[in-house]
């Protein structure tokens, strides 16, 4: 059984590497030891932050597929971690973000007529797991 005198934290070291040694009482003593490695998984307190509450943007209408529309921008509060952006609703596939800048863009030609405004939420979700 293995315990820890001391909550362990992520931020100051993502494993520790022990050696075990096992003894007996015997005469000669007979030792064995072996490698264990923890590792610390990092507990998901602190979802990222988008820098605005809200964004809004203004966009012509029968722009070609690919204009720039708005970049929304979030952080993680306590590590800086890459976070990765999606569009959860109310796109109907006319709009389409960048996963790791967060720049939205048209997909589609749009059309006033049919649709005069549109209400998105956009998922910032932190990247940590991704990383390499």
């Amino acid at each position: 059984r293995l315990v820890v005198s001391a909550p362990l934290s992520w931020i100051a070291a993502s494993n520790y590497d022990l050696v075990i040694v096992a003894q007996d009482g015997g005469t000669p003593p007979l030792s064995d030891s072996t490698m264990v490695v923890v590792h610390v998984l990092r507990v998901y307190n602190y979802p990222p932050v988008f820098s605005q509450a809200s964004y809004v943007a203004t966009v012509q209408e029968n722009l070609p597929i690919g204009i720039d529309v708005v970049q929304v921008v979030a952080f993680e509060p306590i590590v800086e971690n890459f976070v990765n952006y999606s569009i959860v609703s109310g796109s109907n596939g006319a709009f389409a973000i960048d996963q790791l800048s967060g720049l939205i863009q048209t997909n589609a030609t749009l059309i006033r007529k049919l649709t005069p405004s549109y209400n998105m939420t956009v998922m910032a979700v932190d990247n940590y797991a991704n990383q390499s």
